[in-house]
């Protein structure tokens, strides 16, 4: 007996045990067999060596010798972690000697580990580490009063403590460590001892840019160099990659059709099917391999394409001319290959729409049945994802050498996927397809995407049976019929092709027009009651149409990841708000500007945050479901962080630290940059940990970066360096959940389990899309003029909260233009200009990785202005005035215009204006009457005169 309180039915028992059939060694939990081996036939009158080896929940058993274990199990279910040990026989007389009894070191000990950024914090930036622990550590081992220190590159403490308050989250115990007041750049480790046990992290750094120092090149380049290249990349066949793939032709339709040129294995005797080895015509551009096949698809394609945009966008400097040239070469490889994608046809109705990929997936493993996946998709939000990433790739290409008339068929490209999205907005009835899946050639087999309604009520938990998507993709009025998904991506493809298009006068506006339509409906079915919270939050979107009683709408929030098949086929692309980003700035008068305000507002401050604090790791949530047990009751409302089925949701966090920082950055909030460095630390390292061997370990999730990291194993074997697996999941595998959904009405609980092991590039260029932005500098553009002459000045950028940070200075040239770029991220800065003859101007900027604040002034004619502060809370269909002031600190006069919009409610007026002497101060007041409804409220001015805009917002809350 071992790890016991001193009874067979409490702990552990390994028994050897003589039987007429044979010998065992049986392992015992509580009295209950766990695991049962066969050994050598025991004999009386001989000696026996047993060694037991318990780390954790792992337990070893080695017999006789053996020096690989003759036993071998993991206790996942709340395992003992220490306890006596006891010798036990029964019906035989025994002799026991030579008992060793050895303690390991902590961590093994004790089960717990500690977790950290394993490639690096920034200097100013939230810094922590974290304790994992079974609750039953927790107890035997007081983790509790556990104390730490953390240890330069000299082995001296740069900073100690005790561990914070617990967590628990998911079954598992979470200590945090904040040593976030460290900042002098260096190799770090942390030290925590936990019951006289001490244990070390691996080594990480701090510094200005880290991760953008740890093998950035390596993950977001030199991997798409290694995946391209042909059916099967030199790179990926040297590590035994199989060929798995196949094109499928524009105008193919059957097996027959699908082109298998250059196939590496003429001979067949690979796991594809015949075909013919004609090159396709027109040539299929090629592409870097994703999946675990040759096989690349839209969604994958456009993130890669849109991380390798910012990061020539905000780190160009940093890299070679070589490295340079080959940023811009994958940009046009993705560019082009979703070119490829796109259909030209005389039919109006499918002119313009992309297939979801050329390269599919030829498979003989089921049952021979030769099934092909999926090459006649179309996925209506490919049209969008195209528009954008295109739309993003000429702006990349458009002038470089080179690349000019690449770059004009991007944006020809975009724009005809763009018109087919506007005329029609719904699916067509064989878009969605599934006559070459695996299972319709013989199924059903053990993935459930055959059943794909089915698939699509579990996913949004609705539990009428007759509810079939079908009611809502084959809809065409207004956008009923589409998702909150693919409404956003529409939206950002709207308001990007109206800045980057080459068309003027309507053609040009219709996009803008477009984008205020598609924002008026996305922003409708935003979950606004503040009064009605689930779990704790509001602000989510409602993924269907609210005025459609055949979607199940209030039941149904949008996912950030829904990789299950066939019509969530790919659509893993996070919920981006760049189009009310844009609108705010392309249209800051609109009346629903307020309405663009408090999505924006109300997403990130009633949704985001939240349920970031509600989990240890700060990360985003995946979704919400209103009542995930199926019984109606709301009161079970419950967040999910990690939701998605098939394959895990790493691709998620990466595109929630961009968004994170875009909507800072507009709401100018620094406090942004942490949510956003919380979840790519967890690509990083500071993670649950991954359940490998010797029980749940602590890594990065990066093959081979660092060289210490485990991700390895978690990937297939070809997978290039700089991969990433697919991470967490609560539905692990290719499970029957979703279409068992019909008959148990039950999701599964929110858990962190090991994904899928595909390491798909969704996942890896997700994470340099969050990282290259978090560590973006933060661009303040001055613009400084006295009338229409250009002025320089003289700019102080001061840290209110950080004093800690000297204070900077800047000279503003005669031009009276400057950028500048150096600001430390994260912070409050007061920016002061000085300028002969004039007062002295301020303006707080709060610092954004991969944001630009934009100060323009008219010293002559300088204009601020204010809304006088309204109650918190407001009560339904009241009536309350408002006053606006505009100020003056220029030397001549002003008419400001301004702008009146609101949310929640109603304005007697939409503008006003006033003569403003110099120095002076107008005023004027407004009504604003509230509406019935428990919601948020925002008011906006926009004041205006010549140069000088400013804004100004109240918020709150109405019930």
């Amino acid at each position: 007996m071992f790890r016991s309180s001193g009874s067979f039915t409490n702990g552990y028992l390994l028994l050897l045990h003589r039987q007429s059939t044979g010998s065992t060694i049986e392992l015992f939990k509580n009295g209950a067999l766990l695991l049962t081996q066969p050994i050598s036939a025991l004999t009386f009158g001989t000696a026996y060596h047993v060694k037991v080896e318990a780390i954790g929940g792992s337990i070893k058993a080695y017999f006789n010798g053996a020096t690989t274990a003759t036993l071998t199990y993991t206790d996942s279910s709340s395992p003992y972690l220490s306890g006596q040990l006891g010798m036990f026989h029964a019906g035989t007389a025994v002799r026991f000697n030579n008992i060793n009894l050895t303690q390991l070191s902590a961590p093994l000990a004790t089960g717990a580990t500690v977790h950290s950024s394993e490639l690096g914090y920034q200097t100013y930036g939230e810094k922590r580490a974290m304790v994992r622990a079974s609750p039953q550590t927790s107890a035997s081992f007081n983790v509790a009063g556990a104390t730490w220190r953390l240890l330069n590159s000299a082995n001296s403490a740069a900073a100690s403590g005790t561990v914070g308050a617990k967590v628990n989250k998911w079954g598992v115990d979470y200590y945090p460590i904040d040593f976030s007041q460290v900042t002098s750049a260096g190799t770090y480790t942390m030290e925590v001892t936990i019951g006289g046990f001490t244990q070390t992290s691996k080594p990480f750094k701090i510094g200005d840019t880290p991760l953008m120092d740890s093998s950035m090149y390596t993950i977001a380049v030199q991997q798409l160099e290694d995946r391209f290249g042909g059916p099967t990349p030199p790179v990926m066949a040297a590590r035994g990659m199989p060929y798995l793939g196949g094109y499928l032709p524009a105008t193919g339709n059957t097996r027959a059709d699908v082109r298998l040129s250059n196939n590496p294995d003429p001979s067949g005797t690979s796991l594809i099917a015949s075909g013919s080895t004609a090159n396709a015509v027109p040539p299929i551009p090629q592409i870097w391999i994703d999946c675990a096949s040759n096989y690349t698809e839209m969604g994958s394609t456009a993130i890669t394409t849109r991380a390798l945009v910012d990061l020539d966008a905000l780190h160009r400097s940093r890299f070679s001319a070589a490295q340079k040239s080959a940023i811009l070469t994958n940009i046009k490889r993705g560019a082009d290959y979703i070119v490829g994608l796109q259909e030209t046809s005389s039919d109006p109705q499918v002119d313009g729409r992309f297939r979801h990929s050329l390269y599919i997936n030829l498979l003989k493993e089921f049952n021979n049945r030769n099934a092909f996946w999926a090459g006649k998709v179309y996925v209506w939000n490919n049209l969008n994802v195209g528009a954008v990433t295109l739309a993003k790739a000429y702006q990349a290409l458009n002038g470089v050498a080179g690349a000019g008339a690449n770059a004009a068929g991007y944006l020809t490209a975009a724009k005809k996927a763009w018109k087919l999205a506007k005329n029609r907005p719904y699916y067509l009835p064989g878009e969605v397809d599934i006559v070459n899946s695996i299972e319709s050639s013989g199924g059903p087999d053990n993935w459930p995407w055959y059943q794909w309604q089915a698939e699509a009520r579990a996913m949004y938990a609705i539990t009428d049976p007759r509810w079939d998507m079908g009611t809502v993709t084959l809809q065409s009025t207004g956008y009923k019929g589409l998702r909150t998904r693919e409404l956003v991506e529409y939206l950002w493809a709207s308001t990007l092709l109206y800045q980057v298009t080459d068309e003027t006068g309507a053609e040009k506006d219709k996009y803008l027009t477009e984008a205020k339509a598609v924002a008026r409906e996305i922003a409708s079915r935003q979950y606004l009651n503040h009064t009605q919270k689930l779990a704790g939050v509001h602000g989510m979107f409602k993924e269907f149409s609210q005025s459609d009683a055949n979607t199940a709408d209030d039941n149904s929030f949008l996912m950030e990841s829904a990789q299950t098949g066939w019509m969530h086929l790919g659509h893993y692309i996070y919920t981006n708000l760049d189009g009310f980003v844009d609108l705010l700035k392309l249209a800051p008068n609109d009346p629903d500007s307020a309405k663009w305000h408090r999505v924006l507002q109300t997403w990130a401050e009633g949704y985001q945050k939240p349920a970031a604090n509600a989990n240890p790791f700060k990360i985003a949530p995946n979704t919400v479901y209103r009542d995930p047990t199926g019984t109606g009751n709301s009161a079970n409302a419950s967040i999910y962080w990690f939701g998605n089925h098939l394959h895990g949701g790493s691709e998620v966090w990466g595109q929630a630290a961009r968004t994170l920082l875009k909507v800072g950055n507009y709401l100018n909030d620094e406090s942004y940059q942490v949510l956003a460095n919380a979840n790519v630390q967890m690509f990083a390292g500071l993670n649950s940990g991954f359940a490998v061997a010797g029980g749940v370990k602590p890594s990065s999730m990066f093959k081979g970066i660092p060289n210490t990291s485990l991700a390895n194993q978690l990937m297939e074997s070809w997978a290039a360096d700089g991969s990433v697996f697919g991470g967490y999941t609560t539905t692990p595998g290719n499970d029957s959940f979703w279409v068992n959904f019909d008959s148990t009405r039950q999701l599964p609980a929110d858990a962190i389990n090991n994904g899928s092991g595909e390491s798909w590039i969704a996942y890896s260029h997700a994470y340099v899309m969050g990282a290259v932005n978090l560590e973006g500098a933060h661009a303040v553009n001055l613009d400084f003029t006295n009338g229409a002459a250009a002025i320089g000045a003289t700019v102080s950028a001061s840290f209110p909260s950080n004093p800690g940070i000297a204070t900077r200075s800047y000279t503003v040239p005669n031009s009276g233009k400057l950028s500048i770029t150096d600001l430390p991220l994260g912070q409050k800065v007061v920016l002061t200009a000085q300028t002969s003859g004039f007062s002295n101007l301020s303006l707080p900027v709060n610092t954004v990785g991969g944001g630009s604040s934009n100060w323009v002034v008219d010293f002559s004619s300088n204009l601020s202005g204010s809304l006088s502060a309204l109650p918190q809370t407001l009560s339904k269909n009241t009536t309350y005035t408002v006053t606006w002031t505009a100020m003056n600190r220029g030397t001549t006069a002003i008419t400001p215009a301004i702008a009146l919009s609101a949310a929640g409610g109603v304005l007697n007026q939409a503008a006003a204006t006033a003569s403003v002497a110099p120095g002076g101060v107008g005023t004027g007041t407004f009504t604003f009457t509230t509406g019935g409804a428990a919601e948020p409220y925002v008011i906006r001015a926009n004041f205006t005169s010549g140069r000088n805009v400013r804004s100004s917002s109240l918020t709150g809350l109405i019930q």
